[in-house]
């Protein structure tokens, strides 16, 4: 229960109420075979774009202000155990 509480307390909960079924995986593969990097941008046929804190939280309704937190490394089985027990 500790890591739900982190999960709350950082503001992310929401995030283990989406669904990701309802995405359009050809778009998303589209939007990953795109992505450099190195420079950390979408290379598109009309420029480079990049992904902002304010597009996170206008898409994601995630607050985007405070410290930014410090948490534990988590392996992938950690990540998933936490994913689940949202």
């Amino acid at each position: 229960m500790l890591r739900f509480a982190l999960i709350a307390n950082s503001g992310l909960l929401p995030l283990c109420n989406m669904c990701y079924e309802v995405a359009d995986k050809g778009l998303m593969c589209a939007f990953v075979e795109r992505w450099h990097r190195d420079t950390n941008t979408f290379h598109m046929p009309f420029g480079e774009i990049t992904i902002t804190l304010d597009d996170v939280s206008s898409l994601l309704h995630l607050p985007i202000m405070g410290q930014f937190p410090i948490f534990e490394r988590l392996d992938n089985s950690g990540a998933v155990s936490v994913m689940w027990n949202c």
